[in-house]
């Protein structure tokens, strides 16, 4: 969603702008948020079967146009490093809600991640071709992690992966989900790519726009669940734990806040915070 204009001034011209003015004056390091969805759909070598903080992404295959921009938003970047500009990525991935309190971003409509599982619970469905386990990573929890990194000593012109390594299947967010009703009654079905479309053709108006919705608005959230690539980030984590944060799993108390929130906020009309 969005146009490739937006994406192109809002993460790479502004991005070459913070480099010029870094290059001014006295040094100043700059510290960028990415995403590791860089990676997914990009053609990545044949070889390679891990990305780690090490690795670089590429524009071919890269049809995501957001995605894109922070590919080159990143190369921008690298440019800068080879001049002498001191530069940190942070690559972010699967934020979602805040684990104390539930609360979501305050335009959760238009999240892919909140579209992508709010519309296979209410079709019933798991894709059965998805194995992987999705990113599930809080933001209170990104942004004291992020804070740490920027904070250290000698830790900047460097690349981390901040993300929750103790991902979540498809089925066990949805079956959390389920556990929010508490009726025993739901059944969902696990389906492969055929059966989900011959199930598409069998529904109304209503369930057909569900379907939509997880083609034309979850591109990424779909790319992660094809993507062959393990996502690596040990050493990230390693330098987390050395100053005193450890990532912990999201489990089934902390969803059920969040859905609990997300409710009452839709409820009430309020924006969540």
């Amino acid at each position: 969603m969005g146009k490739n204009s937006e994406f192109e001034l809002i993460n790479v011209k502004i991005v070459e702008n913070i480099v010029d003015f870094a290059k001014n004056g006295i040094n100043k390091d700059i510290h960028h948020m990415s995403t590791i969805g860089i990676v997914y759909g990009a053609n990545m070598e044949k070889s390679k079967t891990i990305f780690t903080e090490y690795d670089e992404s590429t524009l071919d295959g890269l049809e995501n146009q957001y995605l894109r921009s922070k590919v080159k938003a990143e190369k921008v970047l690298k440019n800068a490093k080879n001049q002498g500009v001191q530069s940190s990525i942070y690559r972010m991935s699967g934020i979602l809600f805040d684990s104390k309190t539930g609360k979501y971003q305050i335009n959760v409509n238009e999240s892919s991640a909140y579209i992508y599982y709010r519309n296979l619970y209410r079709l019933r469905i798991v894709p059965s071709e998805i194995q992987r386990k999705m990113d599930i990573s809080c933001v209170d929890k990104i942004s004291e992690a992020v804070v740490k990194l920027i904070l250290s000593d000698d830790r900047s012109n460097d690349v981390y992966h901040v993300i929750n390594p103790n991902g979540l299947t498809i089925k066990e967010i949805l079956n959390c989900f389920k556990d929010c009703e508490n009726n025993k009654d739901i059944i969902m079905k696990e389906l492969s790519v055929e059966e989900i479309y011959n199930y598409y053709k069998k529904t109304d108006t209503k369930e057909q726009e569900l379907f939509k919705q997880l083609v034309f608005e979850c591109e990424i959230v779909n790319d992660i669940g094809k993507c062959d690539l393990n996502i690596g980030g040990d050493r990230t984590i390693f330098i987390l734990e050395q100053l005193g944060f450890k990532w912990e799993k999201v489990g089934r108390e902390e969803i059920i806040r969040a859905y609990h929130a997300i409710r009452e906020s839709k409820k009430s009309g309020k924006k969540q915070y």
